[in-house]
């Protein structure tokens, strides 16, 4: 019964409460979305500093990634290409053929690391650290 309300709620060209469905497209927001989903304003994935959460970004051969894991790096926001840390810090390689890398960035410094689809121990990282003067 909710499942036919709601389907009925969200017919094509209707909104309901700031959620709006429009030529099979998804506005927040917005009543006119632009891409499959469109956010108008802020958006929060997780819901506190421990809840780890990641965001996949998909296009042609590879895979990238947005997101945090402290158990595995410490403070920092992390991107990373073909590869993600989950919440109990282990690596997630999603294509072991491909190579992956990660940029990190956190207080005070950003690092680049590169892998040839081995285990940590074949990276290179650097990192730059700015001080005040």
């Amino acid at each position: 019964m909710l499942r036919r309300q709601l389907a009925a709620w969200l017919q094509n060209g209707y909104g309901v409460a700031g959620l709006t469905l429009n030529n099979n497209r998804v506005g927040i927001g917005t009543t006119t979305p632009g891409k499959k989903l469109t956010v108008a304003g802020d958006m929060e994935i997780g819901t506190g500093s421990g809840d780890y959460r990641h965001l996949r970004i998909g296009g042609g051969n590879s895979d990238g990634f947005l997101y945090v894991s402290f158990p595995r790096f410490g403070d920092g926001i992390h991107l990373g290409y073909n590869y993600y840390a989950d919440a109990a810090g282990n690596d997630r390689v999603i294509k072991p053929d491909g190579g992956r890398s990660r940029i990190t960035a956190s207080y005070g410094y950003i690092a680049l690391c590169t892998s040839a689809g081995a285990p940590s121990a074949r990276s290179m990282a650097w990192s730059w650290t700015r001080r005040a003067t």
